[in-house]
């Protein structure tokens, strides 16, 4: 893969220049590795949600992969789906799938393991069974529903809804005013977008607010069920700072 950078990208390239290069010249199984390691490494930039975004878009208006869809339906591994309508309905059920769509009020359900979902709409709603997928969003008051184990989640537009389940979920969202509801355990949430909210009744390994931000995760205090409060401006909780509870139940930064 390094020979192969140094030929296309001798002066460097971008996230989204990269991936769609490795995919159009038939690099699944690297693109999926350079997928990876980014989510990984960038989940909390700002910049590299836009880059993702950016990278998926590219997918939705490659005429080769673009078909009819405003109702598609694959089972077959490693599908690409790329598609600009609106109200479109999408539903995969292979492994390693690509779906990417720009429409307007999109519809988009993803059983299957290590998906990879891109939406630059407005109020698209994605839902995602399968484990160690990936969902990035652009489009304001977009839903997305997750239960799988190890997905990462990613949103840029404004009044986004994100509810999870499954354990080792990653979230970032930065946009205002989303809401986050969390019931896995060991999970990452940033929600650096002002006046956002995050109610937790699993395990919340770090979280991150932005301004006017709040968060109610729960404990247990060996007799019952209890909810630490964060709120961003009170009691020293600060914005883009990372907290964890520690074994008091009190917010610490971490």
């Amino acid at each position: 893969m390094y020979r192969w950078f140094l030929r296309h990208f001798p002066r460097g390239g971008s996230y989204a220049d990269i991936h769609h290069a490795l995919i159009e010249e038939g690099y699944t199984d690297w693109a999926e590795s350079l997928v990876e390691y980014a989510w990984k490494k960038w989940l909390a930039d700002e910049n590299f949600a836009h880059q993702e975004v950016s990278s998926m878009q590219k997918l939705a208006t490659d005429p080769g992969e673009r078909a009819f869809c405003s109702q598609f339906a694959r089972s077959d591994d490693h599908a690409r789906i790329g598609c600009c309508d609106d109200n479109a309905r999408i539903a995969t059920a292979g492994y390693a799938a690509q779906i990417a769509s720009m429409g307007y009020s999109v519809r988009i359900g993803s059983v299957g393991f290590n998906s990879h979902i891109g939406s630059s709409g407005e109020r698209a709603r994605v839902a995602v069974t399968g484990n160690s997928s990936r969902i990035s969003s652009a489009g304001d008051s977009s839903r997305i529903a997750n239960t799988g184990m190890r997905v990462r989640v990613c949103t840029l537009g404004e009044r986004c809804h994100v509810a999870s389940n499954g354990d080792l979920v990653q979230i970032a969202s930065f946009g205002a005013n989303a809401r986050i509801a969390n019931s896995g355990d060991n999970v990452h949430i940033i929600a650096s977008g002002e006046d956002s909210t995050v109610v937790s009744t699993g395990v919340v390994d770090s979280i991150i607010l932005g301004p006017g931000g709040s968060a109610a995760l729960a404990y247990h205090d060996g007799e019952r069920v209890r909810f630490a409060v964060a709120i961003e401006g009170e009691n020293n909780i600060r914005a883009g700072v990372r907290y964890r509870l520690n074994e008091q139940h009190q917010f610490v930064e971490c």
